[in-house]
């Protein structure tokens, strides 16, 4: 049995070994996932703009690039077929208490605004977490909900307040 399992996770079979228990595998695991969520310091919007018809649509994400134009530079081929303009970012300093949680900000933004795009022709990383508002006014409404958030961030604003 490996020594580094914590005894929470592990199990006596009838032989009287320890094993680590599958259920609490399944634990670990959510709890690593949980955890994740809060291990960005940036959460950003971008507009992905259709290079075939025009189109667009947003996404919302978090990464620790020192930019978030950045993050879509990692296998960039995949977006080839889109202009990408990034709207707004948020990335707390070392100091204030929301800094390495922006994976919550992005959970928020997901959650009030579930991806609702139906069709791409190519997958690409993070098309789970895009969103195409109904017209221009909710666009600018969500654009306007980031930047009051980023106010809230970097006023120092505990993260709790956006459920």
């Amino acid at each position: 049995m490996n020594e580094e399992v914590p005894y929470i996770y592990r199990t006596r079979t009838y032989a009287g070994l320890w094993i680590e228990n599958p259920f609490d595998q399944i634990r670990k695991q959510q709890e690593k996932l949980k955890t994740m969520n809060e291990q960005y310091w940036k959460a950003y919007l971008v507009e992905f703009t259709s290079k075939e018809d025009g189109s667009t649509f947003l996404k919302f994400g978090a990464c620790n690039d020192r930019n978030a134009e950045d993050r879509f530079k990692h296998e960039p081929e995949q977006y080839a077929d889109y202009d990408i303009k990034v709207l707004a970012s948020i990335s707390p300093n070392r100091n204030n208490i929301n800094y390495m949680k922006m994976g919550q900000v992005e959970q928020y933004f997901l959650k009030k605004y579930p991806r609702n795009t139906k069709y791409f022709k190519k997958n690409f990383s993070g098309i789970s977490e895009t969103y195409q508002p109904a017209d221009k006014a909710e666009r600018n409404h969500i654009i306007k909900e980031f930047y009051e958030l980023q106010k809230r961030v970097y006023k120092g604003e505990p993260l709790i307040k956006l459920d």
